[in-house]
């Protein structure tokens, strides 16, 4: 019987401490994010996205990045990231003692005035300036296009533009850069275009892949990028977030029903589906409410 070509291990980068919550209007106390992230750690998630360095009064939830990242365990064994957006909050994630950043450029000019209120081309020229800085410092920067499935105010995304942002961060000297369907606008095939595309135009970067499951197809665009050879894939606990600066684009693809569709197709992702559930159970009661994803649904009746 013919197989799909598909990785034997995959890498779940858990964002749900930072685009998860991101979106959550009532403040979550840090100290519930800290136990959140350790219960993320504890189910065998090595690779945590754990807050942001942005400006309060546009992201209230992440007004005590510093807490929360002073408050973590000295992991060496998991990589901790946070997210800084210009080169104001990548020296706030120096001062803070961060040791790996992320950021991130819409490829769509109108996105990235909603979205960092400055032009494509200005956020490109700060993500150099962050990358200088990060090479002083010796601090890790990875980065992520935004929108690159398509944009809310601008339609449909040319792969050259898009290619035209990576060839800019491969020329910073970032090396890993994840593709985000920022809108949940993604379908699989596309996805599994744009990956092939983007990996056979830049093979000296390593591409990771950033869904969000707004209209439903989270699952199967994450399995078309890994048939594309995608092999890092970023997903959210419960299913939480969604970018605060485009409408109706809540809610990331579930780490734990991503976590399964893998674990039932033999590939290996080093996490432990019974203590997801727990962080995801926990993570509800903090909210007072149920989450999205289907296997925190379906635990009730396991």
């Amino acid at each position: 019987m013919d197989k799909l070509n598909l990785p034997k291990q995959v890498l779940i980068r858990e964002v749900g401490p930072r685009d998860g919550l991101q979106n959550v209007a009532e403040y979550v106390k840090s100290a519930d994010k800290v136990q959140l992230i350790e219960l993320l750690a504890a189910s065998g998630l090595r690779d945590i996205e754990v807050t942001s360095f942005v400006h309060p009064k546009a992201v209230p939830q992440m007004r005590d990045a510093e807490v929360v990242l002073g408050m973590l365990p000295p992991w060496s064994e998991i990589e901790i990231s946070s997210l800084a957006l210009n080169l104001k909050g990548a020296h706030r994630g120096v001062t803070a003692g961060a040791k790996n950043l992320v950021t991130s450029i819409s490829v769509s000019e109108s996105h990235s005035r909603h979205n960092v209120n400055r032009s494509r081309e200005e956020a490109i020229i700060d993500l150099l300036n962050m990358a200088e800085l990060c090479k002083a410092y010796d601090i890790s920067l990875r980065a992520s296009v935004s929108v690159v499935f398509g944009c809310p105010y601008d339609g449909k995304i040319a792969l050259t533009e898009t290619a035209y942002v990576i060839e800019r961060m491969l020329e910073s000297g970032i090396r890993e850069i994840s593709l985000a369907d920022t809108a949940g606008l993604g379908n699989p095939q596309q996805v599994y275009q744009i990956c092939t595309e983007m990996r056979r135009e830049f093979p000296e970067g390593m591409f990771a892949l950033h869904i969000h499951d707004t209209r439903g197809l989270g699952v199967a665009n994450v399995l078309a990028g890994l048939q594309a050879g995608i092999q890092i894939v970023e997903t959210s606990i419960g299913g939480l977030g969604g970018c605060p600066f485009i409408p109706n684009a809540a809610g990331n693809v579930a780490t734990e029903d991503v976590v399964y569709m893998l674990q039932e197709m033999g590939i290996e992702t080093g996490v432990d589906l019974s203590k997801l559930l727990e962080a995801g159970n926990f993570l509800s009661g903090v909210l007072g409410r149920t989450l999205s994803s289907k296997q925190l649904g379906l635990c009730k009746i396991r």
